[in-house]
């Protein structure tokens, strides 16, 4: 590690330091943490604060008369029901396995079923977007000296709900309304979606963080589908451009959590060395199992020794000093001697006392990964605005730019540069378009090699134009959008179509191979479409290039662009190219 940095995380002094934070308690009278946790969130005026006008239809938030039972079901492209965890919420190279894509209601009966199930809903969550600020009320009461009035025991129910309705307006957005998806609806979305995840820029909560990255990064990787299925193109690229550059212009970090995760250590050491009457240090063996989950027995290894520990001033110390140091490596960006002074403050402050020791095991948070998952949203943030750039670019100059500074100053440095490392991304104009890359959490530029992970697991970089291995999804979509009206009926193949390639949609009857001298191996497929089958045959050279979303058995509905040709006095089709077939959506 960097000796600058292991200077910062040992030498420390309080002295003008931490005037944000919580104050320590000194144990002789009670601090009331929950006056303090209100002070600090009620900068927001009512009007602006958003949390009301959730609580107006969502369930279980402070407030709400709202029941569990009037909340929708979504089960659109991304929705499902689902159990919540917001610390998983985010994580990195949080990238869709096949990708979306836009979507039929006809041919989408449950996802249909789920717009309409949930139109009313979303509305309120527009309304709500347009709000200033998201501050939850704890519902606790401060001057309650017991485990249910711990700072700890603060709830989100309202984030389950915020993600959910992100999702949905995601799903809304790639819905197709008199044959195409509507660009105005999805710049909606994205502006929706980013004014809500805005609501929680600033937490000093760890969970709503967690959940703003979430959904940052899920509508970013959403707007570059959108420009990779057409459904913005370079013409719309100047509004999205505007809109990113009005509403999403800050960094994002994970710094202000550093204050929230010290108020909840302070408040549990506190509570832990009490009730106060009656003078001097008291430790409360079964409130130190509430907190974290250990007895006061031989099965735990550090029951003895928190007994026996009579410096809980020290270990209030310990608590703000740590988590005060972590603020300077907690920046926007990433490097990897921040990511490990995070780890080794975090076990110093640990390892600085037993009750300390006691507290990690239940309160204990991962900065570090709070550290990387805040970069790798804003690799996703600044890289999004680039892709919209270059379009915007392309739409004005008709070709694309040659280099990243060919963009002009009205693209600010902070965007160009690479996230994980002190130079701008890797931009590379080929013969296709451009070419956008981050080197990734190793920060070696790999060539453009493509790691899910973002490099880590210790290699590759993350590729974020075009989107990588994204051409079976894309063909499978542009097959799907063909209009009905210009598909071809299985009972017209004849001579007239002798020749030409058609687009054919059939319900799969019954599949087979056999050896080929000349072409390794044939497979047959048996196509059904009402009264009328055909055979579709394909060789070894197309079935090794299949995908495993294009996987062909029976009882599926697949759509196919094929040649008509006739064998033996037989119709048939010939599937020559690997991107023309899909499982139909």
């Amino acid at each position: 590690m960097n000796c600058t940095v292991l200077a910062a995380c040992f030498v420390f002094t309080l002295a003008g330091a931490g005037e944000d934070y919580p104050p320590l308690p000194d144990f002789e009278k009670r601090i009331d943490y929950v006056a303090w946790l209100e002070r600090a969130l009620s900068e927001v005026d009512d009007e602006e604060n958003a949390y009301f006008a959730y609580a107006q239809f969502m369930p279980g938030l402070v407030g709400s008369s709202v029941s569990q039972d009037d909340w929708p079901t979504f089960e659109g492209m991304l929705t499902t029901p689902r159990s919540f965890d917001p610390s998983s919420a985010a994580g990195p190279g949080d990238v869709f396995n096949r990708g979306p894509a836009p979507w039929h209601p006809k041919r989408k009966s449950v996802w249909q079923a789920s717009y309409k199930r949930t139109r009313k809903i979303l509305k309120r969550y527009d309304a709500a977007s347009g709000r200033k600020k998201l501050v939850p009320l704890s519902g606790l009461d401060g001057r309650a000296d017991n485990k249910a009035n711990l700072i700890q025991n603060v709830r989100f129910p309202h984030l389950k709900y915020l993600l959910q309705c992100s999702e949905g307006k995601l799903e809304t957005a790639w819905r197709i309304r008199k044959g195409k998806v509507s660009s105005t609806r999805f710049l909606t979305a994205v502006e929706t979606n980013l004014r809500v995840a805005n609501q929680m820029r600033g937490s000093i909560f760890a969970a709503e963080h967690f959940v703003e990255c979430k959904i940052r990064t899920m509508t970013y990787q959403h707007a570059r589908w959108a420009f990779a299925h057409g459904v913005l193109k370079a013409k719309h690229a100047a509004k999205l451009t505007k809109l990113l550059r009005t509403i999403d212009k800050e960094p994002i970090t994970a710094s202000p959590t550093l204050k929230g995760e010290c108020l909840r250590w302070l408040d549990a050491l506190q509570y832990i060395y009490g009730p106060l009457a009656g003078g001097g240090l008291k430790f409360n063996g079964i409130r130190y199992k509430e907190v974290t989950g250990q007895n006061m027995g031989a099965t735990n290894r550090f029951g003895l020794g928190v007994r026996v520990e009579r410096d809980p001033q020290g270990a209030a110390k310990a608590i703000l000093e740590a988590h005060v140091a972590m603020e300077q490596h907690m920046q926007p960006g990433f490097a990897m001697d921040h990511h490990r002074a995070l780890g080794v403050l975090a076990d110093r402050m640990r390892d600085s006392n037993k009750i300390n020791k006691g507290l990690m095991l239940g309160l204990g948070r991962d900065y570090s990964r709070l550290y990387s998952t805040s970069a790798n949203c804003e690799a996703e943030r600044r890289a999004t605005h680039l892709v919209a750039e270059l379009f915007a670019y392309k739409n004005k100059k008709k070709r694309w730019p040659k280099t990243l500074g060919k963009l002009g100053k009205k693209v600010p440095d902070d965007i160009k540069q690479d996230v994980f490392r002190d130079e701008p991304f890797v931009y590379v104009l080929l013969q296709d378009g451009p070419f956008l890359y981050s080197v990734g959490r190793n920060g070696i530029d790999d060539g453009g090699i493509h790691d899910s992970k973002m490099g880590f697991a210790g290699k590759g970089d993350f590729v974020f134009w075009p989107i990588p291995d994204s051409e079976e999804r894309l063909a499978a979509s542009k097959l799907n959008r063909v209009p009905d009206k210009d598909m071809t009926q299985l009972s017209a193949i004849g001579p007239d179509l002798e020749g030409k390639r058609v687009t054919i949609a059939a319900v799969v009857k019954e599949t087979s191979s056999r050896p080929s001298k000349k072409h390794e191996r044939r497979y047959s497929v048996i196509l059904s479409q009402g009264d009328t089958t055909i055979e579709m045959i394909y060789f070894q050279s197309v079935a090794d290039a299949l995908g495993p979303s294009q996987e062909i058995k029976p009882g599926i509905r697949i759509r196919a662009r094929a040649v008509v040709e006739k064998k033996e006095e037989a119709w048939r089709l010939k599937l020559e190219d690997p991107t023309m077939v899909a499982v139909e959506e």
